[in-house]
């Protein structure tokens, strides 16, 4: 066992297995993805048994990621990784209530939960009151944003041609009287 492969922890070492790791059908290695895995177990001299829902890997956060909670809605798993453990700690832990109402499976990913942020279900409740209540702005600006429909889109292009039409109007006749002007004064040339 290389040197590498060796994860201290108060009172507990981890080891990490090799590189590669033999998953259902061949071989991954862990220089070709990160996500590769086996289960997870632990062997001492006492107790030797596997972590339901939990892997090893190449990384302990891709593993954690891929693992899921399914030991901790078993008491016996919990008990057996306390005692595995061997903690100092005095921790009173109890298995997770499977009876309650929950959007996640039992062996949903700890990756897809964090990915929903960990929330159950989102409640969104606007109140302008209470904001402003609570928070007591001193200036209140807002935007309204709209989509230009067909009409506004045609109105845009008229309303600078018809402006340009009266200029025309207005300077063309003048220019035109200017040139006939000074053509009548200068007939010679």
């Amino acid at each position: 066992m290389h040197e590498e492969d060796h994860v201290y922890g108060e009172g507990v070492d981890f080891y990490t297995l090799s590189r590669v790791y033999a998953n259902q059908s061949s071989n991954c290695s862990c220089d070709d993805t990160p996500l590769c895995k086996i289960p997870a177990f632990i062997d001492d001299d006492d107790n030797s048994f596997h972590i339901p829902g939990i892997y090893f890997g190449c990384y302990i956060v891709e593993s954690l990621l891929q693992s899921n909670l399914e030991c901790f809605y078993n008491q016996t798993c919990i008990d057996e990784l306390r005692q595995a453990l061997n903690s100092s700690l005095a921790l009173n832990t109890s298995a997770l209530n499977a009876t309650i109402q929950s959007q996640y499976e039992r062996n949903e990913t700890i990756e897809h939960i964090v990915d929903q942020l960990m929330v159950e279900q989102w409640r969104n409740t606007t109140s302008h009151k209470v904001y402003y209540d609570r928070c007591h702005p001193s200036v209140c600006t807002y935007t309204y944003a709209s989509k230009k429909n067909w009409l506004n889109v045609l109105t845009s292009i008229i309303v600078p041609l018809g402006g340009l039409n009266l200029i025309l109007k207005i300077i063309v006749p003048r220019i035109i009287m200017l040139i006939w002007s000074r053509l009548r004064t200068n007939p010679g040339k």
